[in-house]
């Protein structure tokens, strides 16, 4: 099967004139013979403005635990987006879901959810200094960049620390 890019490379020219170095993120400029643009996904496969059709083996960077649009999760993510989506407040449905995880995972006595692994680690490194907290190196083997993210995880001893980071990535200790 022969690819070819006419509508990527039109798009990346464009982006040429409104963003710098035309991508977003500096890998993607290193994408030969063009950064690709895609319209859709769906499971482990993407689609580009060109009509040809990619297996993501990265799996939109190690993020996309149940792959493209997944069934059921798209229309409930819809759902509670109709509801609000950023009310810097707290909902009962969190309350649900650390339930939920405590559930899954007895040793979980208490839990804590981040959206960034940057606000995990600057979370976790406030706890180091309250004493309840010992230190243990982790490896966050993940597929973003393919590479192996080395993180300082500050096990407490009687907090879990459980984070969208934390669950994504299969962590080896």
């Amino acid at each position: 099967m022969s690819y070819t890019f006419p509508k990527s490379e039109q798009l990346y020219d464009r982006a040429k004139r409104s963003i710098a170095g035309g991508v977003n993120s500096g890998i993607r400029g290193l994408e030969k013979p063009v950064p690709l643009y895609f319209t859709h996904g769906k499971g482990s496969r993407l689609w580009d403005v060109d009509g040809n059709e990619f297996i993501d083996f990265m799996i939109g960077q190690g993020a996309l635990l149940f792959g493209h649009a997944p069934e059921g999760l798209t229309s409930a993510l819809a759902r509670q987006a109709g509801l609000g989506t950023h009310w810097a407040a707290q909902s009962e449905l969190e309350i649900e879901v650390a339930e939920r995880l405590q559930a899954m995972i007895p040793s979980a006595e208490l839990v804590r959810f981040n959206s960034s692994a940057t606000e995990l680690k600057f979370w976790v490194h406030s706890m180091s200094g309250s004493g309840s907290m010992r230190r243990r190196i982790c490896l966050a083997k993940t597929s973003w960049s393919s590479t192996i993210q080395i993180f300082v995880v500050l096990v407490a001893v009687f907090v879990l620390v459980v984070s969208a980071v934390a669950i994504i990535w299969r962590v080896v200790c």
